[in-house]
């Protein structure tokens, strides 16, 4: 996974992913966590991006359990994939 554009962020971030977005949405939807905007039908060229976004509606242990749901989910589809 990587940023798609290397400008600053301030509450969101668009994230090229190693698999397609649409599973890794549903499998944190599962779990009950928005996961962001899947861009590949707005903007293709960006390929399995993701659009990210955080606010102050978000504590610490939310954004911790994004992570680490995201991480599982990447880490899980990315091992199937290779």
């Amino acid at each position: 996974m990587s940023r798609a554009f290397s400008g600053a962020i301030f509450h969101e971030v668009a994230l090229r992913l190693p698999t397609p977005t649409a599973p890794v949405l549903r499998a944190l939807r599962a779990q009950g966590i928005l996961g962001g905007l899947d861009l590949k039908p707005m903007y293709p060229g960006l390929g399995n991006a993701l659009l990210v976004c955080a606010t102050e509606t978000k504590n610490e242990d939310d954004l911790a359990r994004y992570a680490e749901q995201f991480a599982r989910i990447i880490g899980r589809r990315t091992r199937r994939t290779a």
